[in-house]
């Protein structure tokens, strides 16, 4: 009977307990203000780059810290989370952020905020300001289909459905990553009816990657720009493991240039691979066949702002197999020579003038019957004294996207410099045989897989040529 009453007592005094207990959390809970996500302290932790969350994207490299932008959604204007990774070298923090609105973007000649009309889509190329870059004074890029070109400036990053507001633009140092959107500004321009290049290109650099050219190019002999397109990635790395390794030279720098691209996929990928190799130079304009003049004038601008005294500068393309050794000879021969434009010739060709071309050229154009001879655009190597003129002359001339014919042709010619033929400048494709290969200093038509072939055929060294 004792042990009964015992047994009652216990029982009673947990109901009793579990019933105060149930009272308290449910007061606890009702009476206490809940902390919201945004407001709680950064989270650290040891998360290394390889558990990043699959949506992360490069947002900027800068003082020793790398960001990553998670972006969860279908859409950009349907983000449902959006969080910054910053990655320093022990560690790395969340810290939850919200998107700026796209409502508003920043009028650069008057230095404030005025509404803009903005077009919306996954990713837009960002812009990176430099104390070298007088954008206040610089028209507006441009994106090209066909004829057609639609004028671009930059502006505040896309807009979330959660905050609409105007942002509060933040003080961007030289080396951040700024948003960038597009907004029609010129209408239709047509280049057929001859228009200045100025109205076309935009300065500046998205990715300018500086650090490629240390203390302005003072120590370096030979600059080395490859002309990609932002999905050549096979291309880029065939080179990288080939002959693109002498850029580990401290006298020899390897950079490839490409422009933006409106593929959300693609332009994370640009970031992802810039961040691990760091030779990628983005300029202000959209990649394309018609845009390939504003790809070489920018290159000649890169050159001018970050490496004008560098010896040598060698544009080509993804396509072409270099013999660097050979080519180093070269510029060892013509190290004192100035004002020189080295590569394959090409002498007395016409402007074409059918509108079905590929290659038409306007009278409004050009109206001469024969172009200046010109060096083929594949490969030329320029000594670094022309930079500057080219630059500055190019940008006054009537556009033509043949951009070997315009750099090395027409405005060369304008600036008084001498283009040398040079027979080792190939520039076509050939029988790729050793001996044919050793003799090269460039070879055209290389597809990815077969830079290895050719890079091992150049090593061999037990083979005697004539």
């Amino acid at each position: 009977m004792v042990v009964y009453q015992q047994y009652r007592t216990v029982r009673l005094g947990l109901v009793l307990g579990i019933v105060v207990l149930t009272i308290f959390l449910y007061i606890s809970y009702y009476t206490s203000p809940i902390e919201p996500l945004y407001a709680k302290p950064p989270h650290h932790s040891s998360v290394a780059i390889e558990s990043l969350p699959l949506h992360a994207a490069f947002v900027s490299a800068g003082g020793g810290d790398i960001t990553f932008e998670n972006l969860t959604g279908s859409a950009a204007g349907n983000r449902s989370t959006q969080e910054k990774f910053i990655l320093t070298r022990n560690e790395s923090k969340i810290v939850p952020d919200r998107p700026p609105s796209a409502d508003y973007a920043i009028d650069r000649s008057a230095g404030q905020e005025v509404p803009v009309q903005v077009s919306v889509g996954f990713y837009s190329p960002p812009a990176i300001e430099t104390g070298s870059q007088r954008e206040s004074a610089k028209t507006p890029g441009e994106i090209s289909s066909g004829s057609a070109v639609v004028m671009t400036v930059p502006s505040p990053a896309s807009s979330s459905s959660v905050d609409n507001s105007p942002p509060k633009m933040p003080a961007y140092s030289t080396n951040d990553i700024r948003p960038n959107t597009t907004i029609a500004a010129r209408g239709h321009l047509d280049p057929a009816q001859g228009i200045r290049t100025s109205e076309l290109y935009e300065s500046g650099h998205s990715v300018p990657n500086a650090e490629l050219c240390p203390g302005m190019g003072e120590s370096m002999r030979l600059l080395i720009l490859v002309t990609s397109a932002p999905n050549h990635y096979d291309a880029r790395m065939a080179i990288r493991h080939t002959w693109g390794h002498y850029g580990m030279r401290r006298d020899t720098a390897v950079a490839f240039f490409l422009g933006a691209t409106s593929d959300r996929a693609t332009e994370e990928q640009l970031m992802s691979e810039n961040t691990l190799f760091g030779d990628l130079i983005q300029g202000r304009f959209v990649d394309s066949y018609n845009n390939l003049t504003l790809k070489t004038i920018s290159m000649l601008e890169w050159v001018e702002t970050y490496c004008p005294q560098a010896s040598f500068v060698l544009k080509t393309d993804d396509d072409m197999f270099i013999n660097v050794p050979k080519l180093m000879e070269f510029t060892e021969k013509h190290r004192k020579d100035k004002r020189q434009i080295y590569g394959r010739l090409a002498k007395k060709w016409k402007p074409i003038r059918n509108k079905k071309s590929k290659y038409y050229v306007s009278p409004n154009q050009y109206l001469p019957k024969y172009f200046p001879d010109f060096t083929t655009g594949p490969a030329y190597l320029m000594t670094s004294d022309v930079i500057h003129d080219l630059y500055d002359k190019s940008l006054g001339q009537t556009y033509l996207k043949l951009e070997d014919v315009y750099t090395t042709g027409i405005v060369a010619q304008l600036v008084k410099v001498k283009r040398v033929h040079v027979t080792e400048f190939l520039n076509r494709r050939i029988a790729f045989n050793a001996c044919n290969i050793k003799k090269a200093i460039s070879v055209h038509m290389v597809k990815g897989q077969e830079q290895y072939d050719l890079w091992k055929k150049l090593m061999d060294t037990n083979l005697k040529c004539k």
